[in-house]
């Protein structure tokens, strides 16, 4: 299991790249991953969805500060949609290894319902195993 930090390079563009703690770059080229600006939410996870890393954005838009949520699950939040729906997203992003983006419905810690738009991209180590997802949301 890869110790995970963040760099962020290009101050215009603002690219996350994932590094292992040996220095290797977990990111492919071809999965590079924009850098969310503004009122996005940016969160990154382990293989299995358990929150590592959530940017501040994270409180505004469901409630939850980043501490609540590192070590959990986007269900936190989420689980709004028909469970066929997640089913779908998994196949896509950790079997198929596919970015995808879609809009969905979250739960906001008070309760409320807002929809919001989800992009998430699987991070391949060197062996080409999904080691990491980046995701950014908005509210729409």
């Amino acid at each position: 299991h890869a110790e995970v930090y963040i760099s962020h390079t290009d101050s215009t563009t603002r690219y996350m790249q994932v590094h292992s703690a040996g220095g290797s770059n977990l990111t492919d080229p071809n999965v590079a991953y924009q850098w969310a600006k503004g009122d996005m939410l940016r969160i990154l996870t382990d293989r299995n969805g358990i929150i590592i890393y959530a940017s501040k954005q994270i409180e505004a838009l469901t409630g939850y500060t980043p501490e609540e949520v590192i070590g959990k699950t986007p269900a936190i939040w989420g689980k709004q949609m028909p469970s066929e729906f997640y089913k779908s997203l998994w196949q896509d992003i950790l079997v198929q290894k596919k970015a995808i983006s879609t809009t969905l419905t979250n739960k906001h810690k008070d309760g409320s319902l807002y929809t919001a738009q989800v992009k998430i991209s699987p991070i391949l180590d060197n062996t080409g195993d999904v080691a990491h997802f980046l995701g950014i949301q908005s509210a729409l």
